[in-house]
């Protein structure tokens, strides 16, 4: 596991702001073909669809809104591989938007 040094928390507040203030795009997109097969057939079976978002969410303690969509599904999943991968990160990445909120 890799250590967040201050320099990445420093750079994570600044595109928090730098998103959340200056109106820049908020999507994120990626081109691949067998995820956006698997993302299809979520959608077609919304029962398993929100059985995976909810046990992500309840794993790595990810607040999840009521409508599981095909964007929701992306936002909980990433997050979730992140929390896997590397738990520091995500943390950091939280604090940042928490830190964010307060000076708002």
């Amino acid at each position: 596991m890799t250590s967040v040094d201050d320099g990445f928390e420093d750079d994570l507040l600044d595109a928090v702001t730098e998103r959340n203030e200056s109106g820049a795009q908020r999507s994120v997109s990626i081109w691949d073909g067998d995820i956006a097969a698997l993302l299809d057939a979520l959608e077609e079976n919304p029962d398993r669809a929100e059985q995976l978002v909810e046990r992500a969410s309840d794993e790595f303690d990810i607040s999840i809104d009521d409508d599981v969509d095909r964007s929701e599904i992306v936002r909980v999943l990433i997050i979730s591989g992140l929390a896997a991968v590397d738990p520091e990160v995500k943390d950091s990445w939280r604090d940042a938007i928490g830190k964010h909120a307060s000076q708002i």
